[in-house]
């Protein structure tokens, strides 16, 4: 059994879309889902599975529609494809604090690439973005809110569900994949 991370698009941010993870992870084990963890209200989500990452994503997506009323897009990784991505991180070290100024975008599938190239043409100077496969990986100066390269803006600009972890975030993930 292979390990999963399933990440849930757009939930517990402020007041919208608030969906309690303990009872999403008890409704997940009562519909068929093996070793389920999670983050805090994150958003984020361990299962055990032999299931592919695209079967669990709908899966998953269904068991939220069905349970809670909610459309949330979900995007799965097995745990060998995240630490792959998470080591190929380009931007270490370009300020002592990076890692404050550092995001993970995962992407439900591989972008276009005219669109891609598109997008990257968009950048301001200061944002610096690098997409490799399912990955986005983002170093803002800024407050993520006030960045033009953000979540919704890589949506638009690649037509494909993305969701997007801070640093610190995708780092409790893989303590977690550590815990499994």
């Amino acid at each position: 059994m292979a390990t999963h991370i399933l990440l849930l698009r757009g939930v517990n941010l402020g007041n919208h879309n608030k969906l309690n993870m303990q009872k999403l992870c008890l409704a997940m084990t009562k519909n068929g889902f093996d070793g389920v963890k999670y983050y805090l209200q994150s958003g984020n989500v361990l299962v055990k599975s032999r299931k592919k990452s695209a079967t669990l994503e709908v899966e998953l997506t269904q068991l939220i529609k069905k349970t809670f009323n909610m459309e949330v897009p979900v995007i799965a990784l097995d745990k060998k494809t995240f630490m792959e991505g998470l080591t190929k991180f380009p931007f270490a070290d370009i300020t002592k604090d990076w890692q404050e100024l550092s995001y993970f975008t995962f992407l439900a599938q591989n972008p276009d690439e005219k669109v891609l190239e598109e997008l990257l043409a968009e950048a301001k100077d200061d944002e610096k973005v690098l997409v490799q496969g399912q990955f986005a990986y983002l170093f803002l100066p800024k407050k993520y809110h006030e960045a033009k390269i953000n979540n919704n803006f890589i949506e638009k600009k690649l037509g494909i569900v993305c969701s997007t972890r801070n640093w610190n975030t995708v780092n409790r993930i893989k303590l977690m994949f550590d815990d499994k």
